[in-house]
């Protein structure tokens, strides 16, 4: 069974207002500052709410008319970052990893065709990304939220050139593929897939096996998957 199959479940979140990293509840507000790759500034306000006991955030961007500019979802990994994946109303998502603090978060982000960074808050030195040097080619196998397992192998094309280098991973599942960006920051692998309006958003660290290993969310599941990923033999 595919990851992507395991939607099953609609959360409905509630935020609170509030800027600067203010807030508390259900959520925490920041003055968010996206730079692109020509130095264009745009200004969003973010709201970021715990789902899963702090497993799983969920975030959205609203213009300063309070329009959504963008949703989605940051599964944090390692001491301090964040795999982000994000999309406007559009089939064009976009691929992020965040290093976050008690104060803000910074990160890098591209989909394919732009790339740049934000800021929030306090923030801190965001990630980088380098030059993708694992195989092009690799096995996975996962497990979902229910306990069921899938696996496939995955094949990677780099598309990114600049400080958020960005690669395209195609997961094939049996007689199903899903095309996602990835970020490679030489320690770490995020990854997000978008089918239609649904995002999903993973991770990978090495897993001291020879393998990578992580977790990952898909809109609507009842929790986290996880997934692991070798050179294929």
């Amino acid at each position: 069974m595919s990851k992507f199959l395991t939607a099953a479940l609609i959360i409905i979140l509630v935020f609170i207002s509030g800027c600067d990293g203010e807030g508390g509840g259900d959520g925490v507000c920041y003055e968010s500052v996206q730079t692109d790759a020509e130095g264009v500034e745009t200004a969003y306000t973010c709201t970021i709410s715990e789902m899963f006991d702090g497993a799983c955030y969920r975030m959205v961007w609203e213009t300063a008319e309070g329009e959504v500019a963008f949703s989605g979802y940051g599964v944090p990994f390692g001491e301090d970052l964040l795999a982000v994946g994000f999309a406007p109303a559009t089939l064009k998502h976009y691929v992020g990893a965040y290093r976050m603090t008690d104060d803000g978060l910074a990160g890098i982000w591209t989909n394919g065709f732009e790339s740049g960074v934000e800021t929030m808050g306090e923030a801190p030195e965001p990630p980088a990304a380098v030059e993708w040097d694992l195989p092009r080619e690799l096995d996975f196998v996962g497990t979902n939220p229910d306990g069921s397992e899938y696996g496939g192998y995955l094949s990677v094309a780099v598309f990114g050139t600049g400080p958020s280098r960005g690669v395209m991973i195609t997961q094939h599942a049996g007689s199903e593929s899903y095309q996602g960006r990835a970020l490679y920051l030489g320690d770490a692998v995020v990854v997000v897939y978008q089918l239609g309006l649904e995002l999903t958003v993973q991770y990978y660290i090495p897993d001291g096996d020879g393998g990578w290993s992580g977790e990952w969310y898909a809109d609507g599941a009842p929790g986290l998957g996880t997934e692991t990923m070798r050179s294929r033999s």
